[in-house]
């Protein structure tokens, strides 16, 4: 389940995007139609127990969103993979587990959880699950507000995501889930990679507009993946 776009332009590859936590394909709707006028057959899945995805059975770890991820990407893998927070840890783990799946990666401010993030972060999906369905109106006027330069459709959507995210599973995902070495992680990382993030991460280029720059600085995000793009898949 997700969303696809096919190449125009004369195809030069391929593009998986993967979504953050308690968001959808859908978080892509403006991005995946420009990804794939650049030449690359697009596709964003909807991540297990987001969306339309499988439902969770219970607390996973990372390794069950990596294995179901890795389950959909074809056996020769894809040219880019693009990860957004969860997404890109996702992404960071399928290259690690999977020499030869992508032939680059776009990152977009992957998280440095700790215990005490996870648990405070188990507590505002809970929290606000339960406020999509009780109170959508009141949800959408806080997205709306915390984030002045999303489009009507990225606040749509968020909310949509937070209301059909499978919450417990999600929470109790993160209450098991240990923390992870973000910059090993990256330094074992043998393909070329395009990091969005804030401006005290090495390397990182800093769009500004917090945690979801592809919502709040969509132009400035595809220009620089446009860019990337064309340095790790050259046009013949």
């Amino acid at each position: 389940m997700g969303m696809s776009w096919a190449a125009s332009g004369g195809r030069r590859g391929s593009a998986v995007l993967l979504h953050g936590m308690t968001a959808s394909a859908a978080t892509w709707w403006r991005i995946g139609p420009a990804v794939a006028a650049l030449g690359l057959d697009t596709s964003a899945p909807d991540l297990p127990g987001h969306g339309r995805g499988p439902r969770l059975t219970g607390p996973v770890d990372l390794d069950t969103f990596v294995d179901q991820v890795g389950a959909l990407l074809p056996s020769d893998g894809a040219d880019l993979l693009v990860g957004h927070s969860l997404g890109a840890m996702v992404a960071l783990s399928l290259v690690a587990r999977r020499p030869g799946v992508t032939r680059a990666l776009v990152l977009e401010d992957p998280p440095v959880y700790r215990a005490e993030t996870h648990q405070q972060l188990a507590g505002v999906i809970t929290r606000d699950a339960a406020l999509a369905v009780r109170d959508r109106a009141s949800l959408t006027r806080r997205f709306r507000s915390e984030n002045p330069d999303w489009a009507d459709e990225d606040v749509r959507h968020a909310v949509d995501g937070v209301a059909i995210v499978d919450a417990p599973a999600v929470s109790a995902t993160l209450l098991r889930q240990p923390s992870w070495d973000l910059a090993a992680m990256l330094a074992l990382t043998d393909v070329p990679v395009l990091l969005f993030g804030p401006a005290h991460v090495p390397g990182a280029v800093d769009l500004g507009g917090g945690h979801c720059p592809h919502r709040s600085r969509s132009q400035a995000w595809l220009q620089s993946f446009a860019a990337f793009t064309d340095t790790v898949l050259p046009r013949r």
